[in-house]
């Protein structure tokens, strides 16, 4: 946080003193993600998502990469029959994160100009 320092009296210290201003970055690199195939190779048993082969470089450049088409699919084919795939876990990160929050304040001073506007009128009957 930065607070503007006082600028003294008179009307430029009335607007240009008492503002803070704040700031935060929260820069985060994407979630890791597993590359799975449907199909069971194995023949063997119900083993649940299985990995696929990994055939050549599954990262895409970022200006080739879309909503549909996040990682290069071509990277990755169908194990051969009765074997496992070579894959590795988690070998993707999904789209990252950048959040900015700013934000300026003002802290004003009220002070009463007369002082018998807070002063309470008595009366006597």
């Amino acid at each position: 946080m930065y607070e503007v320092p006082s600028f003294g009296g008179g009307v430029a210290g009335a607007i240009l003193s008492g503002w803070r201003f704040s700031a935060l970055e929260t820069l985060q690199s994407g979630p890791p993600f597993t590359v799975i195939t449907a199909a069971n190779t194995t023949n063997a048993f119900p083993a649940g998502p299985l990995r696929p082969n990994l055939v050549g470089n599954p990262e895409l450049p970022s200006d080739q990469r879309t909503l549909s088409r996040w990682f290069n699919t071509a990277a990755f084919a169908n194990p051969a029959n009765f074997t496992f795939g070579n894959s590795p876990r988690s070998v993707l990160r999904g789209p990252r994160s950048r959040r900015s929050m700013r934000r300026s304040r003002r802290a004003f001073r009220f002070m009463p100009a007369l002082n018998s506007i807070c002063v309470p009128r008595r009366t006597t009957s």
